[in-house]
């Protein structure tokens, strides 16, 4: 391993506060599925490389009602602050992905124990929301331009 993943790794750890003991690496290639919707919160994932889509399934079962790409953060911080105990989202791997997977007994410590930790949590899932709002705007902008196409204007 290159010094400088390395350092990647080891700062990782410290913007959230984890002990590299309590966790463990996990590589997921391109296609493969980290988690699926509605599944049980066994495990949190710290982003070390790569790509990594996150979609939510409507209501009425259409996928990717509410999607973004995730290259950093935490995946499952979501899940956590609403105490759901399961994922909300699917997770793909878009590329080739490096994780940190820190179960989720560990994660309950450090909610407990370490400001630091929720801290980050807390500024991954405000970035999240973030990303997945600013693509509502653009569904919605797509949206009205396909009305716009198909609904007749005045005088035509």
């Amino acid at each position: 391993m290159k010094a400088t993943d390395q350092r990647i790794r080891a700062e990782i750890l410290a913007r959230y506060d984890v002990d590299a003991r309590r966790c463990r690496e996990v590589f997921f290639p391109a296609g493969q599925q980290l988690h699926a919707q509605d599944a049980p919160l066994e495990n949190i994932f710290l982003v070390i490389s790569g790509s990594i889509f996150i979609s939510k399934s409507s209501s009425n079962g259409l996928s990717g009602a509410s999607c973004y790409e995730c290259t950093h953060g935490c995946i499952g911080a979501m899940e956590i602050f609403l105490d759901t105990m399961r994922f909300d989202c699917s997770s793909v791997a878009s590329t080739d992905v490096t994780t940190f997977l820190l179960p989720i007994d560990y994660v309950q410590e450090l909610l407990q124990g370490s400001f630091t930790f929720v801290r980050q949590i807390a500024s991954d899932l405000a970035e999240q929301l973030q990303h997945t709002a600013a693509r509502s705007v653009q569904d919605a902008h797509m949206d009205m331009r396909v009305l716009l196409m198909v609904v007749p204007q005045e005088g035509q």
